[in-house]
Parts: C-alpha cells; sequence; structure tokens
C-alpha cells in the first residue's frame, strides 16, 4: 500500500481508538458475564482445567468451546488483569472500523461507501458503548465484515472460492453466541440463490472440519449422562413459548422495530449516559432507552430502511455488497421472529450488534445515493455527518459509569482492607447492577468462602465450599433509581448488622458481622 491509501484507515484507526480509549476502565462493562467470563479464564490458564463446551444460549443450548479459549488468550496477554482488557476491546473494536472501510470499499465497490461506513461506525456513541466489553459481541462484527468480503469474492468470481477460510469464519461463528447463527445461514442463502456448486470431495472435508469442531460435546455428552442431548431435546419438546403465541402479531411487530430503534441509537443514542445503562437489560433500563429516542432519530432511520431495501427490489443493477447486507438483514429478521417464537420475549438489542458495520453500510449507500442525485448533495451528506459526530462525540466524553470496572474494583479493595485475610461471605445485593464481584475478590487476594452466585457457579467456575459460612461478611450494595421491597428488607438487615461502613460512588461497602 502507498502512503496515500495507508493514510485513511491509519486515520480511521486513530479516531477509534482515541474513542474507545477514553476513561477505558471506568466505563468498562462489568457484570455477571464478565465475572463467568475472567473465572473461566482462571479455570483455564490458573487452574489448569480445560473446558469441553462453550457457553449457553437461552434454554441450556450449549455451543462448541472455541470462544472461551480465545477469552483466555486474551486474559494471558494481560496476566489475569482485569484492567488490561478495555486496551484489548478498544485495539479490537478500532480494528473493525477499519475493517469496515476496506470491507466496504470493496463489496460495494465504492470508496466513498467505505469512507462513510468507517467514519460513521468510528465516531457511533452506540458502537462505542459496545466496545466496552470484551465479549462474543467484541468479535461479533468482525466475523460479520469477513464473511461479507468471503461472499463478495464468491459473487464476483461466479464460483466458490475462499472456502477453508470461510469454513474457518463460520466455525468460530457457531461457537461465538446467538445472532452469529445467521451468518451461516447468510452463506447457505448467497449458495442456494446463486447455485454454487462444490464438489462433493470439498464439501465432505469441510463438513468433516465444521462435524470436527464439535467433538468436545460428544466427549462432554457421554461423560455428563447425555446432559447436552437432553438440553437439546428438552429445548423444542418444550413448545413454543408461553408468552408470545407463535405467529403473533406483537411478536412480528417487535421483530421489525428492533432494526429502526437499534439503527435510530446507532445514529443518535438515547437514554441514560451511563455504559451500563446502556447495556443492561433490567425493565426500566429497557424503556427509558426506548422511549429517549428521538422522532427525528427513529423517522431518519426508517427512512434510510426503505430506502435500502426498496432499492434492491427497483434497481436492475446492483452492487453485490448491497445483496449481501440485505439478504443478512432478511435472515436476521426472520431469525429474530423464529427465535422469539421459542423464547418469547427476547428483543434485546445486543442481538443486532453483529450488525452494526450492517447499518452502518446502509447508511453510507443512503448518503452515496443523496450526494450523487440531489443538488447540493454534497454539502447536504457533510453537514449532517458533520452534526451526527459532533453529536455522538459529545454523548461519549458525557458518558459516566458508576457501576463498571474501576468503581467495582474500588469497592471490593476497600472491603477486602476490612476482612483483610480472614474468611468471610460475599453478598451483592441490587436489582440491576449487582454482580460482577467474584472475580476481582479473587484478583484482589481474598475469595470469599461463600457468595451470593454459588447457586449459578459451581461447581463449573469454582467449588461450593463445605465449611460453615463464616460469620463475618462483606455485602456490596448496588442501587438502582427504584428498587424492590426485598432488596430495602435486606438492606436494612445487613446495615443493622454493619460494623464498617464505606463508600465509592453509588456502591456501598457493609463489613458485617452475623452473630
Amino acid at each position: 500500500m502507498t502512503k496515500k491509501e495507508i493514510f485513511w484507515p491509519l486515520l480511521i484507526f486513530i479516531i477509534a481508538l482515541v474513542l474507545r480509549l477514553h476513561n477505558s476502565s471506568e466505563l468498562f462493562f462489568w457484570n455477571i458475564d464478565e465475572d463467568r467470563f475472567a473465572l473461566t479464564a482462571k479455570r483455564i490458564l490458573i487452574d489448569h482445567r480445560p473446558v469441553l463446551i462453550g457457553y449457553s444460549l437461552p434454554r441450556d443450548i450449549y455451543l462448541g468451546p472455541i470462544f472461551p479459549y480465545i477469552l483466555s488468550f486474551w486474559y494471558f496477554l494481560v496476566g489475569m488483569n482485569p484492567f488490561g482488557l478495555p486496551v484489548i476491546a478498544a485495539i479490537l473494536t478500532a480494528i473493525t472500523a477499519v475493517l469496515v472501510f476496506f470491507v466496504g470499499k470493496t463489496i460495494f465497490e465504492s470508496k466513498r461507501i467505505g469512507t462513510i461506513a468507517s467514519l460513521l461506525y468510528a465516531f457511533s456513541s452506540l458502537a462505542v458503548v459496545y466496545s466496552k466489553v470484551l465479549t462474543e459481541l467484541t468479535i461479533a462484527p468482525i466475523i460479520a465484515l469477513l464473511t461479507y468480503l468471503i461472499l463478495y469474492q464468491n459473487l464476483k468470481s461466479k464460483k466458490p472460492v475462499n472456502l477453508i477460510w470461510l469454513w474457518v469464519v463460520l466455525i468460530v461463528a457457531v461457537q461465538n453466541e446467538g445472532s452469529s447463527f445467521s451468518l451461516l445461514v447468510l452463506v447457505a442463502a448467497v449458495w442456494l440463490i446463486y447455485r454454487f456448486k462444490i464438489p462433493i470431495r470439498k464439501l465432505a472435508f469441510l463438513l468433516i472440519m465444521m462435524v470436527g469442531s464439535h467433538i468436545s460435546l460428544l466427549i462432554f455428552d457421554l461423560r455428563h449422562n447425555f446432559f447436552l442431548t437432553k438440553s437439546f431435546v428438552g429445548f423444542f419438546s418444550g413448545g413454543v413459548s408461553g408468552q408470545v403465541p407463535l405467529l403473533a402479531f406483537e411478536n412480528l411487530t417487535k421483530s421489525f422495530e428492533i432494526f429502526p430503534n437499534t439503527l435510530a441509537r446507532f445514529l443518535l443514542i438515547s437514554g441514560e449516559k451511563s455504559i451500563s445503562g446502556q447495556i443492561l437489560p433490567c425493565a426500566d433500563l429497557i424503556t427509558q432507552r426506548e422511549s429517549a429516542i428521538s422522532g427525528t432519530s427513529f423517522f431518519f432511520a426508517v427512512i434510510i430502511l426503505l430506502f435500502f431495501i426498496t432499492s434492491i427490489f427497483l434497481k436492475k443493477k446492483r452492487a453485490y455488497g448491497q445483496q449481501i447486507i440485505f439478504i443478512h438483514f432478511a435472515v436476521m429478521l426472520i431469525g429474530i421472529f423464529l427465535f422469539n417464537v421459542f423464547m418469547g420475549d427476547w428483543f434485546f438489542e445486543w442481538i443486532l450488534v453483529i450488525f452494526l458495520p450492517g447499518f452502518s453500510l446502509m447508511i453510507a449507500y443512503f448518503f452515496k445515493k443523496i450526494s450523487e442525485n440531489i443538488r447540493y448533495g454534497n454539502l447536504l451528506t457533510f453537514t449532517i455527518l458533520g452534526v451526527l459526530m459532533f453529536a455522538n462525540l459529545k454523548s461519549i466524553y458525557l458518558t459516566k459509569d458508576a457501576f463498571g470496572l474501576a468503581a467495582k474494583a474500588e469497592a471490593t479493595e476497600k472491603a477486602l482492607r476490612e476482612v483483610d485475610k480472614k474468611p468471610f461471605f460475599l453478598d451483592s445485593i441490587g436489582s440491576c447492577f449487582a454482580q460482577g464481584y467474584n472475580y476481582l475478590f479473587w484478583y484482589f487476594g481474598n475469595f470469599p468462602t461463600h457468595s451470593y452466585s454459588d447457586d449459578q457457579f459451581t461447581p463449573t467456575y469454582y467449588p461450593r465450599s463445605t465449611n460453615k459460612k463464616p460469620s463475618l461478611g462483606a455485602v456490596m450494595v448496588n442501587p438502582s433509581k427504584e428498587e424492590s421491597e426485598e432488596f430495602k428488607t435486606r438492606y436494612n438487615f445487613y446495615k443493622q448488622k454493619a460494623k464498617k461502613i464505606e463508600r465509592v460512588g453509588a456502591i456501598e461497602i457493609l463489613i458485617v458481622e452475623l452473630n
């Protein structure tokens, strides 16, 4: 690459990285999944206990173990230090912004689309919010972009190419998280629509690769009395969800609504200016996020979606990139609908994190057509982009988090200064922000003998203690704006037993002695 060719991707990488490193420890999301992931890495790297299965989808459908080992590699790089994770997340998501440029430019055969899409992705507050996690969602957009690129190469050459690389990407996808399965369906749909023919021998080899990558699930199943098989059968034998009737109008409506809602928030984020408030699925936070979406942003999102979809059917000559993004959009829409036939009300925004690059390319395509077909279209495009970038930049620098990694780590250290090396129990109360303390107590030097998460985490992540529960306890209080009567009862009980009270911002630490 020449200096001129490398300038833009390097600039995008630097912009995206700087925005994602801003207050990285304070804003880094830390909740129940982060606790599970960190304890998984500890199990693999410190306890030397390999895992045979990955994490589960809802209703105990378990995936293969590739992601836990990817995760453990990240923890290995930072020496188990959770404060190194925000840097890795920032680098990976900044690389994603650069990939948006290269893939967008390639599959749409338009540098302008790649440029606009990468700018949108780099500056989007919503993309920055999801850069504050280091989970399956971190690599989902990367996997999607690589899939788009290889599919484009297949369509462009009018024959199957780079099948091994495509299959490697798909193997990671189906062991990553639920929405990543859409990429497998996307590839199958493209091959069926365009009637690609694969030699039987090569197809057999690819199938052996896919099956072989899941062999550890079979070993686990045989060692655990067919636990996985029973879970899988139970998922389907349980029938459809009792919450939303099959083919219910509400289900269909919500399946459509999640797209303009998420696209509107990708353009201009809404809701509480905190990372936890933007990600957690607590009912009050979801309501706040959705009700705060501006009518202008929602209308603009609907226009972009309708323009992109109708142009697919009205234009005779369509870019391969447009076709790929549309098919993935359709797969996601149908997939979300069918998933909720079984799961009920499961319309969480993170399902569409994998499609954030797709949204950025849709918007870029819209702006390209505006600039080409409307008088002063370039001026209008640059003006709107400038306003969006400024508004998102302002949101990024106004965002705080009272329950992020830095706050919970500081609260953990304060609690440990009081309990020292003595045996103690750990409790954490709060309807929304209470999770994420177990690994931090281990990392800072004293793991509790009994924990609030024992029923969820033992024996997979740590063994359950057989000793008597100690009277000394550390209670982490993580209140939401509105709390239940159960929270108030437990809080008042612990407050009466407290021998020392500390505070880190919104988090209260009660050191209690139960007689």
